[in-house]
């Protein structure tokens, strides 16, 4: 449950006027990749790529070794104060965002199908809703065969929807 890595960056950088990552030791230096200047935005990209296809990744950023080592002993203490149990985090309902392809806010109905149903993403779940006209009882009155008409919607996804709306 809460087995997943941490991507801490240290230092202190900034973006310099031409757009060029810049790190200060005692005055602000120029980033290089080989002999080319290494852009801010690259660095934001790496960072990106690192953390968003991955939801359970969390990100820290310090700005110096002993921040690092004083963010670590703090996040090592927070764990191991109290018994796993007595940790109230895994109570919260995870609901991973909505693909961009999207382009519009998900309904109530869609995310109640994400948070609600294992293995259910928004994809499948938007077929779910226009099948149903996002109506929780004509979901719920559906079969497992009929369910399994939906595009995407296999037998065993066809029974944790019923199982999840009993």
């Amino acid at each position: 449950m809460y087995d997943f890595p941490w991507l801490v960056t240290e230092g202190i950088w900034r973006s310099g006027p031409d757009g060029v990552f810049e790190h200060y030791q005692g005055t602000w230096q120029q980033a290089t990749l080989g002999s080319r200047p290494l852009s801010m935005s690259t660095i934001q990209a790496w960072v990106l790529s690192a953390i968003t296809p991955y939801p359970k990744v969390k990100y820290w950023h310090t700005g110096r070794a002993t921040e690092t080592a004083g963010f670590v002993s703090t996040l090592h203490r927070w764990w191991t104060e109290k018994q796993y149990e007595e940790h109230r985090t895994s109570q919260c309902v995870y609901l991973p965002p909505p693909s961009l392809a999207m382009m519009s806010e998900p309904s109530d109905f869609l995310r109640m199908l994400v948070a609600g149903v294992e293995g259910l993403g928004w994809t499948k779940s938007r077929a779910i809703e226009t099948a149903t006209g996002g109506k929780l009882g004509k979901l719920r009155s559906l079969t497992a065969k009929e369910l399994q008409q939906i595009e995407g919607v296999g037998p065993v996804l066809a029974e944790r929807i019923q199982k999840a709306l009993e």
